[in-house]
């Protein structure tokens, strides 16, 4: 009788957290995942040959990863829209041109 009620009682708190993700407050949550993911700079590093590293700057991924990846969009407008189609799709994908 009490693992039954117990199961019940897990099983109703998992629907609703279900439904809370699925509703405003997880639109939310999504938002706040993917600004704090595209907060950090994101760098491209060469290793030397001594074994350090360093910030790539010359190379023209370091610019489009680090500044403005496209015509319309920072670097963190996009790696907020990558964690966020991650969050909703399951999936993210770029294309280098």
């Amino acid at each position: 009788m009490g693992r039954r009620c117990w199961q019940s009682l897990v099983g109703r708190r998992a629907d609703h957290a279900r439904q809370r993700a699925d509703g405003l407050d997880g639109v939310r949550l999504r938002r706040v995942l993917a600004e704090a993911v595209a907060t950090p700079s994101l760098h491209v590093l060469e290793r030397m040959a001594d074994g350090s590293r360093r910030r790539a700057v010359e190379l023209p991924l370091y610019r489009k990863l680090n500044l403005q990846p496209n015509g319309w969009q920072t670097s963190f407008e996009w790696r907020c829209q990558l964690m966020l189609h991650l969050c909703l799709y399951n999936e993210a994908y770029c294309e280098i041109i």
